[in-house]
Parts: structure tokens; sequence; C-alpha cells
């Protein structure tokens, strides 16, 4: 029972028992009704008294409990007077500035921190707890190609980065390396929220600082072993000129012999410092001179140097280009150096008796050249386009690392990939 309800109960039950006394004093005794009188007067000003110490400020509590229980901390309540109800009223007030403070100061944390994540480049991806996303910001959006995954498993969003990133664990920090080109550094980690750990993951390109670093890095080493190599072989060759002239001037009858093995020699240094002039070539890649090109004027122009080396191995060439045909902004000598590696490469692949694709698309303008050669091992893909990496026995790994600048240089994207057995594809995207 409440505790105004008790009162005011009791206080009309006393009014009833003054009222039968008033009403015996007023028939049998007048001094009975003068005292019963008196009593009653006495009981008002009782009640009003204890209904001021005692209801008004229960009933200023209970206001104050419905404001808590609606989250109202912008109000306050008044003082009643009492010394006692004041001072918890004044803490009570105090109480309700603390948590309004406080839930004002916090409102302008988590507003900060969404313009944060939002304009971050710092892919955020903010799973649940059966790890099916929640929220993902901007940036996460567009490094995995999607506009609305809410709601989406990660293995469910069709991009590799997403499958590399479900395997993570958590706590987990890896770096991701996509079709040899792209490079992502990846984080699974949790927060509290309430008393439960939330996943996220945390996403990082590093594909620009990634290929800075090793050109740089690359760049000072080819430098430093041509200058080594072709000093060292320009000096010997010319020691063993020196002494195959004497040879052929002495009556020494092993002198030819002698001269041979000089030969062999001279020509194993030449050979040596061609491979510094390879590598070399990598470095001083001038910058594309841009020019409106066709792609069937330039895949026409390489068409029979390719079909003559595929007629070698007996490999099938085919060519699909729309008519119109489009039109890029592209160093033509170079981007003939670039198909050629590619299909070489293909052909490669395929050793003898295959097939070869070279398709034009629009919409993007893209450049696709397939072959059904023996595909990539997961190993070597994510190797692919690494500086002297190369999976062939006698390799330089210089081919992919030249195709790679000169499509970097025109700021043209690529993939090489095995999209499926028995079919490996070279991407160009040229929009």
């Amino acid at each position: 029972m409440k505790l105004k309800f008790r009162f005011w109960t009791s206080s009309v039950i006393l009014y009833l028992v003054l009222a039968a006394m008033l009403f015996y004093g007023y028939r049998n005794s007048h001094l009975m009704l003068l005292v019963a009188e008196a009593f009653a007067l006495l009981l008002l000003l009782a009640i009003i008294y204890f209904y001021q110490i005692i209801i008004k400020p229960v009933n200023e509590i209970a206001s104050g409990a419905e404001l808590l229980k609606e989250q109202d901390f912008s109000s306050r309540l008044p003082r009643t007077g009492q010394p006692d109800m004041d001072r918890l009223i004044d803490l009570f007030n105090r109480m309700m500035a603390q948590l309004k403070e406080e839930r004002l100061r916090v409102r302008e944390q988590h507003y900060f921190l969404d313009l944060m994540v939002s304009a971050s480049p710092l892919g955020v991806i903010i799973l649940d707890f059966d790890n099916r996303i929640s929220s993902l910001n901007p940036a996460a959006s567009r490094l995995l190609k999607v506009e609305e995954a809410t709601g989406m498993a990660l293995d469910q969003i069709n991009h590799p980065l997403a499958l590399e990133m479900e395997q993570l664990q958590p706590n987990e920090q890896r770096i991701i390396r996509l079709n040899g080109i792209h490079a992502y550094k990846c984080t699974r980690s949790y927060f509290i929220d309430r008393g439960f750990q939330h996943p996220f993951i945390l996403v990082e390109e590093l594909t620009q600082e990634l290929i800075k670093t090793e050109k740089k890095a690359y760049e000072k080493v080819i430098r430093l072993m041509s200058h080594e190599v072709n000093n060292t072989i320009g000096a010997t060759n010319s020691m063993l000129n020196l002494l195959s002239s004497n040879l052929q001037q002495s009556q020494l009858s092993y002198a030819n012999d002698f001269r041979n093995v000089i030969d062999i020699a001279t020509e194993r240094g030449k050979n040596l410092c061609q491979l510094m002039s390879n590598f070399s070539e990598v470095v001083k890649i001038p910058e594309p001179v841009r020019q409106p090109v066709s792609l069937k004027s330039l895949i026409g122009s390489i068409h029979l140097l390719l079909e003559a080396e595929c007629c070698k191995r007996e490999i099938s060439l085919s060519i699909e280009i729309p008519d119109p045909s489009p039109v890029v902004f592209a160093d033509m000598v170079q981007m003939e150096q670039v198909i050629i590696n590619i299909v070489k490469n293909s052909i490669e692949a395929i050793d003898r008796k295959g097939a070869i694709a070279i398709k034009v698309s629009t919409n993007p303008t893209t450049l696709v050249v397939q072959d059904n050669g023996k595909g990539i091992s997961p190993k070597d893909q994510s190797m692919l386009f690494t500086p002297f990496y190369s999976t062939k026995t006698n390799g330089q790994g210089i081919g992919l690392m030249f195709t790679r600048e000169i499509l970097l240089n025109h700021q043209f994207q690529l993939s090489l990939q095995t999209v499926k057995p028995g079919q490996t594809e070279f991407r160009v995207v040229f929009d």
C-alpha cells in the first residue's frame, strides 16, 4: 500500500471518528462538542504539517523516479523547505546534471567517432555475434566493391578480399596479397559494448606504398649490380681479349684450345652484361607518351609476330574486337611490348597444342588475354609481379615486372589469375 494512500486513509478515519464525537457532543454534552471541535482543528493543522514534511517530499521523489525512468536529465526537483529532504533533492539534482553532461559527452564522442570512421581511409567492418556485417564505412565498401552488405556474411560477398578476411582469427593481423599486385593489411579485433565482445575488421590498402618501396629497393640493387658487374666483366673481357691475341700470335700447340676456352668465357661475360642490361631496362622505363590508340590497330601491328610464334607450337590464336574499335590514350610502343609479354607468358604456360584468345570489350574498355595452360597455383598467385620472382626454370622475373610498371605508369588496372581450371586470364582495364 502506498504511503500517500495510507496517509489519506488514516486522515479520513480520524475525521470520521471526530464526526461521530461531534454528533455525540451536539446531542449530549456541549463540553464534548468544544473538545471535538478543538481536536478537529488541531488534526487539520497536523495533517497539513505532515503533508508538507512527508507527503510532498515523497511526491517529489516519485517525480524524480519518473524523470530517471524516462531519462529526462534536463528537469530538476524543487526544494521543499525541509533541510533533510532538501539535501537529498540537491544530491539528486547534481546527479541529474552529471548524467546530462555524461550523456551529452557520450553522444558527442559517438558522433565524432562516426565522423572519423566514415572519413577514415581505413576500411572498418563491424560484425555481429553471428559474424554477419552490421555496418561498414565507405572505405570498406569501396575496397569490397559493394554498396550495401548489412546482414551478409563475409563469404557471401563476391570479392576475394572478403573470402580472405573470413579466415582471420581473433586478434590476428595479416598482410593479404591479391593477384600479386594489391596488398592489404587486415586486422581482426573486438570492442566491448554493454559487456559483450563485438568483433570488427580493419583493412588498410598497402598497394601503392608497397609498390613504391619495392621499386626503390630493386632500383638501388639493380644500379649497384650493374655498376659492379659491368666494370668487372669489362676489365675481365679486355684482359681475355689481350690474352687471346697473344695466343693467336704464338706458336704454341695448345693455343687454339686456350683461345676456345677464352672465347667461351668472354661470351659468358657478355651474356651476364646483357642480363644486367635487361634488369636496367626496367628501371629506365620512360614516362608514357599518351596519344589516342585504336586497340584494333594496336593488336593488328603485332598480330603476325604473335601468330608466327603460336604456329610453331601448334597453338591457335583468336582475336575478338568490337566494331567500332575502342580507343584508349596510351603509349603505343609501350603497350605493344605489354601485349607481347602477356601473350608470350600464355604461350610458355601452354607450351604446345593449346588455345589463346585476345578479347576486347567496352563499358569499361577491357583487354583480356585467355589461355588454357597449366594455370597458376595459389602459392604462385600471391607472388605474381613480385620483382625477380619467376615460376620458370630459367626465368628472371623481368617480364611481368616490366608489364606491371608500364600499366601502372598508365594508371591502368591489371590482374592475372586462373579463374577456373583450364582458363587463365590477364585482364587490363583502361577506364
